[in-house]
């Protein structure tokens, strides 16, 4: 299995379909870059990687990420307040 086939498993899966993905790998390629996106990553980083830029991508992920949850949950109190 490679990273495209896991990235795709995960958000395929209800359960981690939420979860951050920033694919890191030394693929170069347009289609590559494409191909991960439409697997589902958040991201997509080519080697070698500039440290700073991958640890502001991920704080960037998490923001998104909390932000969702933020959301999610709010819209399942609205819609159990009108049951």
């Amino acid at each position: 299995m490679d990273g495209f086939e896991v990235c795709q498993t995960l958000k395929n899966d209800p359960n981690t379909q939420f979860v951050p993905v920033v694919m890191v790998t030394a693929l170069k390629e347009r289609d590559d870059k494409l191909r991960g996106i439409e697997v589902g990553a958040d991201d997509f980083l080519t080697k070698p990687i500039d440290r700073v830029e991958l640890l502001t991508r991920i704080k960037s992920l998490i923001r998104v990420k909390f932000c969702t949850m933020i959301w999610r949950r709010a819209m399942w109190s609205c819609k159990n307040s009108k049951m």
